[in-house]
């Protein structure tokens, strides 16, 4: 069994912006990783070996941790002290390195010609905090979400150039996590061995091809799976309607298999666990926030169980656009696995969302820029154009999204290739155009 984890989330996670000319960049389609992590109570002591990455010409070489300055610490003066970077080698000599608490990023100085390679290690120290953030340590549980540096020069990406955000690059990793005996730890990647200690034990876990590496963490899981042709694994605390978790992830499963294509993993882990957002869909794993209600639980499942279409088996660079694909995903779940009135319940909510929003004047109108807009306007306003499409062409919409999955599976695209798979036909082109240009609903 695979011990894994994934994430999308009804609102997705805030992305860097890099605007970069093909040109200007050196792409590199993969990283190798190699971390050492040993986790005590409120601490991650951690190694990171980055081998051979390409650069630019220059003194001086940056890496970022993005998660911590997007999602947890940015702002927040008291927690800035959250990292400590405590050593940076370049090709195994110990170089200079000044780290910025402010915008979470190390600047390595050491000179290199463009096209080097160079292989990195960070030691570092992050103190985790107690605000179930995506670094946190609280009531009986580790969170790690893609806690390394990842190389990053100004506003260039050097391993992928994109138009509106900065997606993380695809890697390989070796990891070894030391943590507490009794504790139960899940990552993203496959297990190779738990070797048990005295008192901690240290799991081996390796990744291929993957845009994430990530620990959880708890002495107090309880396990439940289902037996299915994609078998579910299911890790919660406390959840007396767990079957229901199970039974709604294999339905989903099933129905975006259908409609969308070939299932992107051979088995799905689904945690249950104390975090500040409603879901993230990792490679192979979806999480999901202890503490909504029965309603709202099915509902961030089943949209972390479509990331794994519109954010895994493609990587889709516009990030409104994997964003609506997630959020018409939800509804066409309604659509085929009840008698369509809870699929009519979800257009009228969003409907009912955006008028809300409209009539304020206050948050959005419906005009705003799509990459300015956060992720749950962009899932709910994508979701709706969806449905215009839907309701003017029907289930030959699902046909086209089934190309548009498994023509780009593996791939980063962007919105041409979905235009692409459309055959570039008008009739669906004027209304996705519509949508992206101005924002321009019809049922609206």
């Amino acid at each position: 069994m695979l011990f894994c984890i994934i994430t999308a989330i009804s609102f997705s996670l805030p992305l860097v912006a890099c605007k970069v000319k093909k040109e200007e960049t050196l792409i590199q389609e993969k990283f190798v990783y190699d971390f050492d992590v040993k986790l005590t109570e409120k601490q991650a002591k951690i190694n990171v070996k980055l081998g051979v990455v390409q650069t630019q010409s220059g003194a001086s070489r940056t890496f970022a941790f993005y998660p911590v300055k997007d999602h947890q610490i940015s702002n927040s003066a008291e927690k800035k002290g959250n990292i400590a970077v405590n050593k940076v080698t370049a090709n195994g000599k110990d170089v200079e390195y000044e780290f910025d608490t402010k915008n979470f990023t190390v600047k390595v100085f050491e000179e290199h010609q463009k096209g080097d390679n160079t292989s990195y290690e960070f030691e570092y120290v992050i103190n985790l905090v107690s605000n179930n953030s995506t670094l946190s340590f609280s009531d009986g549980q580790y969170l790690l979400y893609r806690f390394y540096p990842i190389p990053f020069d100004g506003e260039k990406c050097v391993f992928r150039f994109g138009q509106d955000n900065l997606t993380y690059p695809i890697f390989d990793f070796t990891a070894k996590v030391n943590l507490p005996k009794s504790w139960i730890a899940l990552f993203t990647g496959e297990l190779l061995e738990d070797k048990r200690e005295d008192l901690t034990h240290t799991v081996t876990v390796k990744g291929e091809g993957i845009r994430d590496f990530s620990v959880i963490a708890s002495n107090a899981f309880v396990a439940r799976s289902l037996v299915a042709d994609t078998p579910i694994y299911y890790y919660f605390k406390s959840d007396k309607k767990y079957q229901s978790v199970l039974n709604t992830a294999e339905n989903a499963v099933n129905v975006f298999s259908e409609i969308f294509g070939e299932s992107p993993f051979k088995e799905l882990t689904v945690v249950k666990t104390a975090m500040d957002i409603d879901f993230l869909s990792l490679s192979k794993v979806v999480w999901i926030k202890d503490g909504l209600t029965e309603k709202e639980t099915l509902d961030a499942l089943i949209k972390g169980i479509a990331g794994e279409w519109w954010k895994y088996k493609i990587d889709v660079k516009e990030n409104y656009l994997s964003e609506s694909l997630i959020g018409f995903s939800n509804m066409a779940y309604y659509l085929r696995s009840d008698d369509g009135k809870t699929f009519k319940q979800k257009v009228d909510e969003n409907k009912a969302y955006l008028e809300k929003l409209v009539v304020s004047g206050k948050q959005y109108a419906l005009d705003i820029p799509l990459e300015n807009a956060e992720s749950g306007y962009l899932s709910t306003v994508g979701s709706l154009m969806w449905y215009d499409l839907y309701s003017l062409y029907g289930t030959e919409l699902f046909d086209k999204l089934k190309t548009f999955a498994n023509n780009y599976a593996g791939k980063t695209i962007g919105i041409d290739a979905l235009f692409t798979a459309f055959d570039n036909d008008p009739k669906y082109l004027s209304v996705i155009r519509a949508w992206v240009d101005g924002s321009v609903i019809l049922s609206f």
